[in-house]
């Protein structure tokens, strides 16, 4: 398990435009129909939505024979965790950080533990990989560190439970654990560079870049 940030490729200086990024959320449910075909069963496995990621990325420069800038970061970064075998941190642009206290949980006098969560619309998401240390809010009022804890499968740990319906909220900002889906880039093309721009030797495009987001 690697903690390397993906290095997302930076636009040409100049140039108006921002890497498209395809996200589907997946859950997993187990289907079965009756014999008669009447009120099919369907049972979610999944409490928590993962993502795939498709990364359009048009044009970034490069040279194979002396690899610069974003060419070399991408497949630098692809080439260290070995196609598909290590996963990685992804900052998904627009969807990474809570500003202002969100809730998760009324305490109940006695409950010690809360699953840290991001509300999207009225679906919620698992939050694990954190940037830097949240700020955890009862009541309104920042809690000392020294007070909770945050475990590897994102779960919020107080040792001491938060009073009979004080809400429970955090803000901070955080990572997607994902890994590539493929051992290999079939869709890396280097074409030859446009005239006037120091392009370093030439552009690279990338089709689609496919990853996916994981929960431990």
């Amino acid at each position: 398990m690697s903690n390397a940030i993906f290095p997302t490729p930076q636009p040409i200086t100049g140039w108006n435009w921002k890497l498209p990024l395809k996200v589907t959320p997946r859950f997993s449910t187990i289907k079965q129909m009756p014999a008669d075909n009447r009120g099919e069963l369907r049972v979610s496995l999944t409490q928590y939505p993962v993502f795939d990621f498709d990364m359009e990325i048009p044009y970034v420069f490069g040279n194979p024979a002396n690899p610069v800038g974003s060419w070399a970061t991408v497949l630098g970064f692809y080439g260290q965790m070995a196609g598909s075998a290590d996963d990685w941190l992804f900052d998904w642009p627009g969807n990474d950080t809570v500003t202002q206290p969100e809730e998760i949980a009324i305490g109940d006098g006695s409950t010690l533990t809360f699953a840290m969560t991001h509300a999207m619309g009225g679906m919620y998401e698992l939050i694990q990989n954190f940037q830097a240390l949240p700020t955890i809010y009862v009541n309104g009022v920042a809690q000392s560190t020294s007070t909770w804890t945050i475990d590897a499968y994102g779960t919020l740990i107080f040792s001491t439970p938060p009073a009979l319906y004080a809400p429970v909220a955090w803000t901070g900002s955080w990572y997607y654990r994902c890994n590539f889906l493929d051992d290999s880039l079939q869709d890396l093309m280097w074409v030859r560079g446009a005239s006037g721009i120091n392009d370093n030797g030439g552009m690279w495009v990338l089709k689609m870049l496919k990853f996916k987001s994981l929960l431990t």
